[in-house]
């Protein structure tokens, strides 16, 4: 774990400028998906409110079940992760890459937005309780992934020009990596789906019902 750390650390000391594109990108997303709810119509907004209370008034009795929320947040987490794995193959991956960087800020900052939006300050909690644990670890992993990702599209478009040929060992290297950082997105799904119902269902018992 410890030479894992050392090489992130390293990666991230050669590579500054693609850490901090990716994370304004990522903020340029955030900052969107928060105001695209603002030009949200009132029927949408009276549509979600209406939701919401249905789900309130149901969440004391209702049993989570588990099964469920773990495929959904494997399948929508697995989007992610796959997708940036390959685009690192590719010599054209980059700008993809930060085009789903953006759109996980986009539906973070969305999410976040709308329960503000449609509870008021009351949502503010929620909506820190709903999304923050698990994004505490997916986002990084996320914006580290996405740096090698960028990192290794670019090697490979220089190799079309260069006409070299990237080593098989290069690729592997890069493979390996994401096998062994997939304990954190397993770490963010765990929270996600044991965690997270449980606090949300102690905090709507607590201040909603």
């Amino acid at each position: 774990m410890n030479a894992f750390i050392n090489k992130i650390n390293e990666n991230l000391r050669e590579n500054k400028l693609i850490y901090i594109i990716i994370t304004i990108t990522f903020i340029i997303g955030l900052i969107l998906g928060v105001y695209s709810t603002l030009y949200m119509s009132q029927s949408s907004k009276s549509d979600v409110t209406s939701y919401f209370n249905s789900f309130v008034s149901s969440v004391s009795d209702k049993q989570i079940n588990y099964k469920d929320l773990v495929i959904e947040s494997v399948k929508n987490n697995l989007i992610f992760f796959v997708s940036i794995l390959l685009l690192g193959l590719i010599f054209i991956g980059a700008p993809f890459v930060l085009l789903i960087v953006l759109g996980k800020g986009f539906l973070i900052g969305f999410s976040f937005s709308l329960l503000v939006n449609v509870l008021g300050n009351r949502g503010i909690g929620l909506a820190l309780i709903a999304l923050l644990p698990q994004n505490i670890v997916i986002v990084p992993f996320i914006i580290i992934c996405s740096s090698l990702s960028i990192q290794f599209s670019m090697a490979k478009l220089k190799s079309k020009f260069t006409k070299s040929i990237m080593s098989n060992e290069a690729i592997v290297s890069y493979i390996n990596f994401y096998l062994f950082s997939a304990v954190f997105l397993v770490a963010g799904i765990f929270l996600e789906t044991y965690i997270v119902p449980n606090l949300m269902k102690i905090i709507i018992k607590k201040f909603y019902v």
